[in-house]
């Protein structure tokens, strides 16, 4: 099975802070699963190993995790997707994917506030098109956004 794993799956697994993300993570290696990241969570894991002054090609191999890049149909997809978070213009919950409305306390006007990136839908559009399912944390996020991208 090739898996991609979401940026807070691999800093929990650094951190050591979240045992539920990383028992995910060992129970795909023991599966001997292939492990998968974006050239874009190797961009966002990078300022820990900086700051930590590690190797982070020596830890993504010792982990047997490999990296791959992005094509224009990633692109293409996520733009898509990100088109559509952008209409909805709404908080969710990023574990039941449900929307928050949130007002100002004063005027009580509705607040509509970006909770996500675009590199959150470039990662969402790799997994679906180059992996058979994601271990994360945001599954109300992918769920509401690629419905069709395996939770795993």
């Amino acid at each position: 099975m090739k898996v991609s794993i979401d940026t807070c799956i691999l800093l929990d697994f650094l951190l050591d802070q979240n045992p539920k993300s990383i028992a995910k993570l060992k129970n795909h290696l023991d599966a001997r699963d292939d492990l998968i990241i974006c050239a874009l969570v190797y961009g966002e894991l990078w300022p820990f190993f900086e700051k930590n002054n590690k190797d982070i090609n020596l830890f993504l191999s010792e982990m047997k995790i490999k990296v791959e890049q992005f094509n224009l149909h990633d692109f293409a997809y996520a733009g898509k997707k990100w088109n559509d978070y952008c209409k909805r213009r709404s908080f969710l919950c990023p574990t039941c994917g449900k929307p928050i409305r949130v007002r100002c306390s004063y005027c009580r006007a509705g607040v509509n506030v970006r909770q996500h990136i675009l590199s959150d839908f470039l990662i969402g559009a790799f997994s679906k098109l180059h992996c058979d399912g994601i271990i994360t944390r945001d599954y109300g996020y992918y769920r509401t956004y690629f419905p069709e991208l395996k939770q795993l």
